[in-house]
């Protein structure tokens, strides 16, 4: 999953904004970092 997905469907569905809408900042970048840090450790980006 790449962390731009987190603004598209399913989680736009529930607010046009997807999670950035859904969350406030500091947990949307908490998920942001996440993503990105088990995307590194599977994939080696």
């Amino acid at each position: 999953m790449r962390p731009a997905q987190l603004a598209q469907p399913p989680f736009s569905d529930i607010h046009f904004e997807g999670v950035f809408g859904l969350f406030d900042d500091s947990a949307v970048m908490d998920l942001r970092n996440r993503i990105k840090d088990v995307v590194a450790k599977t994939v080696g980006e």
